[in-house]
C-alpha cells in the first residue's frame, strides 16, 4: 500500500470565526487558469493510458506514485513523500493468450481477474459446461473438472447493446456508469462459484461478456476511474494555486492513496498516519481527504 503526501507552502485564507469578503478577482483568476491552461486531462491520460491499471501492490501503482511525486515537486510542493505499510500479495498481468483452436482458429478477447494465479502452462481442451449443475453435482463430478476449462453460466439470451450515455451530451440528468449488469441464471450463486471450482481443481473459468455491440464492459469495480480523476483533479487544484502565487494563511495538504476499496487496509491507516504527523508537527488538525 502506498500513500503520497504533499504540502503547499502557503497558508489558507479561511476564517471559521467570521465571514470574510470573497475575493472575486482571485476567483476569476482561478477560473481562468483552470479553463485556459488546464493540465488535468494530461494527468488523467498519463495515469490511465500511459501507466494503465494501477492495482494496489502492483508495479504500475509504484510507477504512478513516483510520477505523482515528481509532478508535485515540479509544481513547487514541499515535503512530498511516499508512505508505505503492509498490504499483502501484489499482482500484475505478464501475459495472456486466449483463443479457440477448433473447428477453426479464432482469437478471443479476455482479461483475468486480479490476483488470479497463473496456469501451469497452456490449457487446451473442450470446455466443460456447468451452468446447470448444482453445488452437489460440481463436487460429485470433480474428476471431470480437474485441470479443465469451465464455462460457468447458462447460454446468454439477453445482451447489453447500448453505449453508456455521456452526461455532457444531455441537458437533463442521465444514468452514469455501465448499464445494469444482466445477472446470469444458474443453480450455484455466481459469487460462490469461483471458490467452488477452485476447490475441485478446475483449471480456468471463462465468464462471458454481455455486450454485443457498442461499449465493451469489463468486469470490475464500478469506480474504476475514480482514483485517476480524483488524483488528477486534486493535483490540478494544487497546480493552479501555485501558478497564481496564491498566499492563503493556512497550510494546504494533499494526500493521495491507493486501495480505496479496501477501507480497513487503506483509508483508516492513512487517516491515522497523517493525523499523527499533524499532531507531532503542532499544526492545525484537519481531516485527510
Amino acid at each position: 500500500m502506498r500513500i503520497l503526501a504533499a504540502v503547499a507552502p502557503f497558508l489558507l485564507a479561511l476564517s471559521l470565526a467570521a465571514q470574510e469578503p470573497v475575493d472575486r478577482g482571485m476567483v476569476d483568476r482561478i477560473e481562468a487558469e483552470a479553463t485556459e491552461h488546464s493540465g488535468v486531462m494530461e494527468g488523467f491520460d498519463h495515469l490511465t493510458n500511459v501507466i494503465g491499471p494501477r492495482l494496489t501492490g502492483s508495479p504500475a501503482l509504484k510507477r504512478a506514485a513516483g510520477w505523482a511525486a515528481d509532478e508535485l515537486r515540479a509544481m513547487g510542493m514541499t515535503n512530498v513523500h511516499e508512505e508505505t505499510f503492509d498490504f499483502g500479495r501484489g499482482w500484475t498481468l505478464e501475459g495472456l493468450t486466449l483463443e479457440m483452436t477448433r473447428p477453426c482458429c479464432f482469437p478471443l478477447v479476455g482479461y483475468p481477474e486480479a490476483w488470479t494465479p497463473s496456469t501451469a502452462g497452456a490449457l487446451e481442451g473442450s470446455p466443460v459446461y456447468v451452468g446447470d449443475w448444482s453445488e452437489e453435482q460440481v463436487r460429485a463430478r470433480a474428476s471431470e473438472l480437474r485441470g479443465r476449462i469451465v464455462l460457468p453460466y447458462r447460454p446468454m439470451e439477453a445482451f447489453i447493446t447500448m453505449d453508456r450515455e455521456q452526461p455532457t451530451d444531455h441537458d437533463a440528468p442521465v444514468r452514469i456508469g455501465a448499464p445494469p449488469f444482466l445477472r446470469p441464471s444458474a443453480p450455484v450463486d455466481r459469487r460462490a462459484l469461483p471458490d467452488l471450482l477452485r476447490d475441485v481443481g478446475a483449471g480456468v473459468m471463462l465468464a462471458p461478456n454481455q455486450g454485443t455491440e457498442g461499449t465493451l464492459f469489463v468486469l470490475g469495480d464500478t469506480g474504476a476511474t475514480d482514483n485517476a480523476d480524483g488524483v488528477a483533479s486534486a493535483m490540478e487544484a494544487m497546480r493552479i494555486l501555485k501558478a497564481l502565487g496564491v498566499r492563503p494563511r493556512r497550510t494546504i495538504r494533499l494526500a493521495l492513496w491507493s486501495g480505496d476499496g479496501a477501507r480497513e487496509a487503506a483509508i483508516v491507516p492513512a487517516t491515522f498516519l497523517h493525523h499523527a504527523a499533524m499532531r507531532d508537527a503542532k499544526i492545525p488538525r484537519a481531516p485527510v481527504s
